[in-house]
């Protein structure tokens, strides 16, 4: 494809979009619409293959966005259309539907930092669209929308947004994405929060921005869509424990920026940090046994984040401090009296200028 056969078809799905918008004021489904249609017709007009269907896609997206920046609408609707209209766009000439996801997903937070538009709104809308459109066509959710983490996340690198912020954003997408299509959301969380710590850490981004932004996501978004912010909180924690481990970042000070997101998405939906700190702290301790890393380290490392996001919002240090210990203890109770021990030592005395005290002594189970 000649270059100036590229600008006639960001040129022409740009006016298309812009017409339709205006017209009926339904920006996703205006958005569905123009872009199937455009590679429909286009596809069926062609033989392209491979890279040249996937060049395709990435031109229809540019106008498509190109347009929305034009009429002023919102570029997170603006993306679920796009991410849904290609899968369906696509579908007639077989090309692989985590492909698609993935390469409109890249044009499409490409094309929102190069207006101007939401980066981070842009990654809920295409996390969220990739999840209807693949549910729609009868692909993998949870596949579909791990390739779209890990397509925000490392596109969010290249044109240099803010990692955490568009990490959140994901995962609330997850959980809207989930509860439109009806399945459950703690599995897609998990996955999700795993494709965005593997995709920043493979483009050298900040895994600990990453892993708050993940955590602080799974709560907010649960809380939108009345799942238990909780057993979220805990999912999307083990997830970036794990993950880290993997990936070879260091385990406690990705476990202390997921206690900062705990804190900070906690606060955000008005709720008591206790539970959830206890709970998440309890994860990351769990998930850092699991892969053999020091939970001593990990407990203090979490109740340190703990401490310093508590500050940060307002939140009586101590107490925080004290819910995250307990949680942290209570999980190393039930690998062995021993690692009980280790971590009520590390968790335990003056850490960042607050004394933590834990009263309910914990033993492991059985």
């Amino acid at each position: 494809m000649t270059e100036q056969e590229k600008a006639s078809i960001v040129a022409s799905v740009k006016d298309g979009v812009v017409g339709t918008i205006r017209g009926v004021g339904d920006v996703a489904g205006a958005v569905v619409d123009a872009v199937s249609g455009v590679l429909i017709k286009t596809l069926k007009g062609t033989r392209a293959v491979g890279s040249e269907v996937g060049a395709l896609v990435a031109d229809t997206v540019t106008g498509t966005v190109q347009g929305v920046a034009e009429v002023g609408a919102e570029m997170g609707s603006a993306a679920k259309g796009v991410l849904i209209g290609t899968l369906k766009g696509t579908k007639e000439v077989g090309t692989s539907a985590i492909e698609t996801i993935s390469g409109s997903t890249s044009a499409l937070i490409k094309s929102a930092a190069e207006v101007g538009g939401d980066v981070a709104a842009t990654a809920k809308g295409a996390v969220e669209g990739a999840i209807v459109g693949a549910k729609e066509l009868g692909v993998g959710v949870t596949e579909a929308a791990s390739a779209a983490a890990t397509a925000v996340i490392k596109s969010t690198s290249t044109v240099g947004a803010e990692i955490g912020a568009t990490a959140k954003s994901a995962i609330v997408g997850v959980l809207t994405g989930t509860k439109e299509v009806g399945i459950k959301a703690v599995e897609t969380i998990s996955g999700s929060t795993s494709a965005l710590i593997k995709g920043v850490a493979e483009v050298g981004g900040d895994v600990g921005a990453t892993a708050k932004g993940a955590v602080e996501g799974a709560i907010v978004g649960a809380k939108d869509v009345g799942v238990g912010a909780t057993a979220a909180a805990s999912a999307a924690a083990t997830a970036v424990i794990q993950s880290a481990s993997k990936v070879g970042a260091e385990v406690g000070a990705t476990a202390k920026s997921a206690l900062v997101g705990v804190v900070h998405g906690t606060k955000q939906i008005g709720e008591s940090v206790v539970e959830s700190l206890s709970s998440s702290a309890s994860a990351v301790v769990k998930a850092a046994a699991e892969t053999g890393a020091d939970i001593a380290n990990t407990a203090k490392k979490a109740v340190e984040g703990t401490i310093e996001a508590a500050k940060d919002i307002g939140v009586d240090t101590a107490e925080a401090a004290s819910a995250t210990a307990a949680g942290a203890i209570k999980a190393a109770g039930n690998i062995s009296a021993t690692a009980a021990e280790q971590v009520r030592n590390a968790v335990t005395g003056t850490i960042a200028g607050v004394k933590v005290i834990v009263k309910e002594p914990f033993k492991k189970q059985g």
